[in-house]
């Protein structure tokens, strides 16, 4: 396992040394459709700003005299601070949980340019690769600890498992939603003022588990970390692999193997999926959270930016709105929404997808689980599983054993993502 990954590492190193794998510059204007990485926070907006607060990242102290600048982030939770009025065990959008600790963890890998992204450096943890028996550093336990949610990354950590639903292989399924991941919390990059999500995946079972042990094994967790880096540097909008940390703790699959944890790092709007409309559509039928994830979308993503103007027409009479506000954050993600919003709304979903889907068509890749609560609203690569990339067969290449129907092959990836929308 460790030299595959430093074999990985050393090649994608050495190509980008020869502008092989140029990483794709996101465009400054906001109606460009790549990836976003920037939350807006403009004043221009009349709404409440998300609360963030400045804390040490491997401290749980609020205040600490050890903590150098350089660990000192805004952390908050945009989930929460705008997508919620209150705070219980159970809302609407997502469950407060908190991750189950594995057994002994120890880094396997630490992605020193995504911690740079958000304030890790390797001064917090130099645990880049792990040998059975090697004695380890303070500061590597700690990273590892850390990392795997065995201990807070920070004081004010409030881990949530968001809820969804979803067509799985063209079914409908209520209710779904993070069966074993968590979204920690974003942070912000003081210097450049990009907003990234942390989303912990193997964290331990929660509210929409369904019986599940919410784990996730090494092997897979290998394969995640290493496609998404590969496909960020193709060119191609994916969620990031900020660690990934082993344990001793057993899971149980077709064999017995070991639970891994893989923290993955995009936009915090890059984990509202197709099947986060489904839930409170189809499921909940709560039209007005639709339309706050609509104006949620609109107000902090690049993608859907340009949409925001044409909010000014909103006392049309052909529009969705809420019926709800309790705070002024909640009364502004509660505006109607104009139909000719929505329907442009729809149009931006369907060109972001089609971007991405041919994206992945162009390096051959293979999905293998486009079900629509594994599809993100923003056209970002999420949720790797039984993926794999073309080799000799084009038509009918499955990636997925499960898969007898070829609903998901290389060639209908397409037409699938036309039918989720």
């Amino acid at each position: 396992v460790k030299h595959l990954i430093v074999l990985f590492f050393y090649i994608t190193t050495l190509c980008r040394g020869y502008n092989i794998f140029d990483p794709v510059e996101v465009p400054s204007s906001s109606s460009s459709p790549s990836s976003s990485n920037i939350c807006r926070r403009g004043e221009e907006h009349e709404r409440q700003e998300t609360t963030y607060s400045s804390s040490c990242l491997f401290s749980t102290k609020e205040v600490d005299s050890e903590c150098s600048n350089h660990n000192t982030i805004r952390w908050g939770n945009m989930f929460i601070s705008e997508l919620s009025s209150h705070e219980k065990n159970d809302v609407d959008f997502f469950s407060y949980v908190m991750p189950s600790p594995i057994l002994h963890p120890r880094m396997i890998h630490f992605n020193e340019e995504v911690g740079t992204l958000i304030g890790i450096t390797s001064r917090d943890g130099h645990a880049v690769g792990y040998e059975k028996g090697k004695q380890h550093t303070k500061s590597e336990h700690d990273l590892a600890s850390r990392l795997s949610c065995n201990t807070m990354l920070t004081h004010n950590m409030k881990p949530i498992a968001l809820a969804y639903a979803g067509h799985q292989f063209g079914s409908f399924t209520p209710r779904l939603g993070d069966g074993r991941a968590l979204y920690l919390g974003d942070v912000t990059n003081a210097e450049t003022g990009h907003v990234y999500g942390l989303h912990a995946k193997g964290s331990g079972p929660t509210p929409y588990s369904r019986g599940g042990d919410g784990r996730a094994v090494l092997r897979s967790s290998i394969r995640e970390y290493l496609v998404s880096e590969a496909l960020h540097y193709l060119g191609i909008p994916t969620t990031r692999s900020l660690s990934l940390v082993g344990s001793d703790t057993p899971v149980y699959r077709e064999k017995v193997e070991t639970a891994a944890i893989v923290i993955r790092v995009a936009h915090p709007a890059t984990f509202v999926r197709f099947g986060t409309f489904e839930y409170f559509a189809k499921t909940q039928k709560q039209i007005d959270h639709v339309v706050r994830l609509v104006n949620f979308l609109i107000y902090h993503t690049t993608e859907y930016a340009d949409l925001a103007p044409l909010l000014s027409s909103s006392s049309s009479s052909s529009s969705f709105s809420s019926s709800s506000s309790s705070s002024s954050s909640s009364s502004f993600l509660s505006r109607a929404i104009p139909l000719h919003v929505c329907v442009s709304f729809l149009e931006r979903a369907a060109n972001l997808t089609a971007s991405l889907i041919a994206s992945w068509q162009s390096v051959g890749f293979t999905h293998g689980v486009l079900n629509t609560d594994n599809i993100s609203i923003l056209g970002v690569t999420i949720d790797f599983g039984p993926f794999a990339f073309v080799e000799d067969e084009i038509f009918g290449f499955v990636s997925n054993h499960d898969d007898d129907e070829q609903r998901y092959s290389y060639d209908r990836q397409p037409h699938v993502g036309t039918w989720n929308l």
